[in-house]
């Protein structure tokens, strides 16, 4: 792996809400379901996964929604890292600064949020009016604070265009647990977990989360 020059990307600051569940995925599963781009294929390295949606209410490029899958880590010579590897988002804006500061790689898809009951959401998402992914989820007080202060590892790459984008991120916010009440997908768009056991969900509330200057480095090779 050789570093030819570093370029640093402005930081941004986020606040809103969402859900994230967690799961353990195998290193089978990732491969063959897990939507790795080629740098990323043979280097899963286990750790825990995530499925998170968020609701950006306030953020440097605007308001906007996001679905984010997170296969869990990956290692690349001695580097050991998380990766986004399949990204929504509902504005263009978001799209642009998401592959120019952070090397993510982001499709555009429409959001539907519907609030069944004080407790209960349901959230659809869509592109060209294909479904891929419809969530219910019931969130359960009492509320408890999360932070990223209790969270090991804050930091997380993209690898992009010959080059990977080193990343670290701080947040904090009022969290809940929730349950999942309903689940489809469409596996052709979005990882299909509906048969894989999922460790915890929860609803955060208030989230103020903070993107770093992202330290970008050239490769010669990966």
């Amino acid at each position: 792996m050789t570093k030819k020059n570093i370029e640093k990307a402005t930081s941004y600051s986020f606040l809103g809400e969402g859900y994230f569940m967690l799961f353990h995925f195998t290193r089978k599963f990732v491969e063959k379901n897990g939507f790795l781009s080629d740098p990323l294929k043979g280097k899963f390295n286990g750790g825990f996964g995530m499925i998170l949606y968020a609701d950006y209410k306030q953020s440097d490029v605007g308001s906007y929604r996001a679905l984010i899958f997170i296969p869990g880590q990956f290692k690349i010579g001695e580097k050991e890292f998380y990766s986004m590897t399949k990204v929504f988002v509902s504005s263009k804006e978001a799209l642009e600064v998401g592959k120019n500061n952070w090397g993510i790689t982001k499709e555009l898809a429409d959001f539907d949020v519907e609030d069944i009951d004080e407790n209960t959401q349901k959230i659809s998402v869509s592109k060209n009016s294909d479904e891929i992914v419809s969530f219910t989820f019931k969130s359960y007080n009492p509320t408890f604070p999360l932070s990223t202060k209790f969270i090991p590892n804050t930091y997380f790459s993209q690898v992009i265009d010959n080059k990977i984008y080193n990343n670290e991120f701080t947040g904090r916010g009022k969290a809940k647990f929730a349950s999942l009440k309903d689940f489809s997908v469409n596996p052709s768009l979005f990882i299909d977990t509906t048969t894989i056991k999922h460790w915890a969900t929860v609803r955060v509330d208030n989230f103020k989360l903070e993107f770093l200057e992202s330290i970008m480095e050239e490769m010669n090779e990966l």
